[in-house]
């Protein structure tokens, strides 16, 4: 196990986290329009449908780890994709700089991921079918187009939340329960984040 990797993974989470908050800290402090208010609650804090909640299920298999790695590595991997497109598409800075600090952050736990799976499953690559449908590429533009990524970025937040718990529970490796429990800490600390970015864009 590299455990060079897996030591400076945690400890530069600290310093990202009082990152993003001290971007973030700046926020506008407006009234948000009560109909986004509804749409951010709605997104935040409704639970999945049952249709989702069964994909899930089914993606399930005797092996905690395997399915951690499974899911959690293309889901970090359509986050990547959604900072990408924020980058070339954004309008507000603010967007941006959450997208490059989710790059920052994200682009180390994939290579972590990919080691594990390389070094405890060698012979038995696993699918990308686990990426959220909601991720996808959004066709609005302008203020518009910040509203809605951050909204959705917010929801792939509690799928990645989702995710780390369900990893914790299991009987799962010493190390696969520490980075889901940081993923854990560090995303929920983000869509509150997350959330202030999206009253300020109102």
């Amino acid at each position: 196990m590299p455990t060079t990797l897996f030591k400076s993974l945690f400890s530069a989470q600290t310093a990202l986290i009082l990152s993003i908050t001290l971007l973030f800290s700046s926020c506008d402090n407006k009234q948000a329009d009560p109909n986004d208010r509804e749409n951010r609650q709605h997104s935040t804090q409704a639970p999945h449908s049952a249709q989702e909640t069964q994909q899930q299920l089914k993606a399930l298999t005797a092996d905690a780890n395997l399915d951690f790695l499974a899911q959690m590595t293309p889901h970090h991997k359509m986050a990547m994709m959604m900072a990408d497109e924020a980058l070339n598409k954004a309008s507000n800075p603010k967007t941006k700089d959450f997208a490059r600090l989710i790059k920052q952050q994200q682009a180390p736990e994939i290579q972590q991921l990919k080691s594990w799976q390389q070094q405890w499953y060698p012979q038995n690559p696993f699918s990308q079918s686990a990426a959220p449908p909601h991720a996808h590429a959004i066709s609005l533009t302008g203020p518009d187009y910040d509203k809605q990524w951050t909204r959705e970025m917010i929801r792939h937040h509690q799928d990645a939340l989702t995710l780390s718990r369900q990893a914790i529970n299991r009987n799962s490796r010493p190390e696969i329960k520490k980075l889901a429990q940081q993923i854990l800490s560090t995303q929920t600390q983000e869509i509150h984040l997350l959330e202030a970015h999206l009253e300020s864009l109102s």
